[in-house]
């Protein structure tokens, strides 16, 4: 979520770089922030998993200079602590150890000779987005670079989330970029040494998060998440009883004009565009589950002290909102519902998720995550944002780890022409053609919200023209004639004439119609016999 709201907290700055002044550069061991041992704790239920990889990718056309490549990466490793960090356990208590910098070297493959083809680069970047990292070791970040002719290379970059999450991305281009250029000049460039590093931020946060202020973020939360709705979206295959993170996800454009409007809606609404699509995803939602009330989840930078801005770490909040869509409010009546409830969300936005639910205690189940299964993301992509190396055109490639964090992440970035969005389902639940379905569905809500924002939203055209004629062809017909018998009757009636067809399917279990048949006759006779 782009939008901020500046917190009232100058002086737990001071406090914070009072904190740092007194932390020794001796210290070997910290403890993980509240975001990292919720990653952590999840490695060690799921271990070789690339779940919390962050693939980047850039294509490169241009002389590219890989000495000066390897010794820029080797510069901005040494100066962010985090990317030179293992984490390791003492009596199952995690701690991130900082280790000594070493020269980052970027492995070459060469891909030039004939029939080598575009589906090996594919493979080559899939089998290194999925290929998962040492956290004891302290290998949290990788690079490879496939040559693909003289003059074009793609770069692959690899980060755990324990050490990077989407503004990291940014920092580290920027400062990859500026040793880049230093290093083809032949300087040995040093930057002022940073302020601060994260295991800084993650001592200070476990220092400071107590007392008065722990208890009024505590009391909102517990406050605003009572009675949350724990209903899901509907599913094509069943839950497995563990989450397998087995993901996809598919890309789709939204074109200029219905964004426009919609920035304007909410610029007249005093809103964020962050608060009008994450209306038009709610609409969606209701549409697909069929319920008055749906619950997402959204990161927020958790940057907003400046000490912050310029390191690489694992910084991102995720805050729960509650998606309020009864009583058939307008569109633009439910802009102002949610605009309300993220700035609630924002100004309480300093509680840690994962300290969130140490406090609701949900009841833990390894087939999902706590509190939400749908996350929306949204921010602003910058013309021009990215790597960039000098006398090389470079452009990112989206890199993808065949994972899912959640039943679907529905990201979008504002570009100059319009909307990119990325749906990530999970390909345990959903169909590739539902997924594209859902996204198809977005646009349609997007489009119909911007034309026609005091409509209600339950009047907004969420299905294309074939499939409500379809919809209105089954209504036609004739009633059918629904059968007399009980549901016991008709059990039986099918276990007699198709006894070893499939009748339940659940996750790797299934049952016939005998067995079925057989399973509620002992549960009737066990009843019977209760009395």
């Amino acid at each position: 979520m782009s939008t901020t709201i500046e917190p009232e907290a100058g002086d737990r700055r001071a406090q914070l770089a009072a904190l740092l002044r007194q932390r020794s550069q001796e210290d070997s061991e910290t403890p993980l922030s509240y975001a990292q041992r919720r990653l952590w704790f999840l490695d060690q239920l799921q271990p070789g998993s690339a779940v919390y990889n962050v693939p980047l990718g850039y294509d490169i056309t241009g002389p590219l200079d890989v000495p000066a490549l390897e010794q820029a990466l080797t510069e901005v490793v040494r100066r962010h602590e985090i990317l030179r960090t293992a984490f390791r356990s003492t009596g199952g208590t995690p701690h991130q150890v900082v280790l000594p910098p070493v020269p980052v070297s970027v492995p070459v493959v060469d891909l030039t000779a004939p029939g080598r083809t575009a589906d090996e680069v594919a493979r080559l970047a899939d089998e290194e987005a999925g290929t998962p990292f040492d956290l004891v070791a302290g290998r949290v970040i990788r690079a490879r670079l496939l040559r693909l002719a003289d003059r074009r290379h793609r770069l692959l970059i690899t980060v755990h989330h324990l050490a990077c999450d989407a503004s990291s991305v940014g920092v580290l281009g920027r400062e990859l970029e500026a040793q880049y250029r230093a290093a083809l000049a032949g300087a040995d460039r040093r930057e002022p040494e940073l302020p601060m590093q994260y295991a800084d931020f993650a001592e200070w946060q476990q220092d400071t998060l107590d007392g008065p202020e722990l208890d009024r973020l505590l009391a909102y939360w517990t406050d605003r998440l009572a009675g949350m709705p724990t209903r899901h979206l509907p599913t094509d295959h069943p839950r497995p009883p563990v989450q397998s993170y087995r993901g996809a996800a598919l890309t789709f454009e939204l074109p200029l004009a219905p964004v426009q409007r919609l920035e304007e809606l909410g610029r007249a609404e005093g809103a964020t565009l962050f608060s009008v699509l994450l209306a038009a995803f709610a609409v969606l939602l209701r549409a697909h589950a069929g319920e008055d009330e749906v619950v997402v989840g959204t990161p927020v930078s958790g940057r907003e002290r400046p000490e912050l801005a310029g390191l690489i770490g694992f910084f991102t909040n995720t805050l729960v909102l509650r998606c309020d869509l009864a009583a058939h409010p307008t569109f633009r009546e439910l802009i102002r519902r949610l605009w309300t409830e993220v700035k609630g969300a924002l100004a309480h936005q300093d509680l840690p998720f994962e300290k969130l639910v140490e406090e609701l205690h949900p009841d833990r189940d390894l087939a999902q995550n706590p509190l939400f299964q749908v996350l929306f993301s949204y921010r602003y992509e910058e013309e021009g944002a990215g790597l960039r190396l000098d006398g090389c055109e470079v452009s990112p490639v989206l890199g993808d780890t065949g994972t899912a964090r959640f039943d679907l992440t529905l990201s979008l970035a504002r570009t100059p022409a319009g909307l990119t969005g990325r749906l990530e389902y999970n390909t345990d639940l959903f169909e590739p053609g539902t997924a594209e379905r859902i996204a198809e569905r977005y646009v349609r809500v997007v489009t119909a919200a911007a034309q026609a924002p005091d409509r209600p939203v339950d009047k907004l055209a969420v299905l294309p023209a074939g499939e409500l004629a379809t919809l209105a062809g089954w209504q036609a017909g004739t009633p059918a004639e629904l059968p007399g018998a009980l549901v016991h009757e008709l059990l039986a009636e099918r276990a007699a004439t198709t006894p070893d067809a499939v009748a339940v399917v659940a996750a790797d279990a299934t049952l016939t119609y005998r067995e079925l048949d057989r399973l509620a006759e002992g549960v009737a006779g066990r009843l019977r016999r209760l009395g």
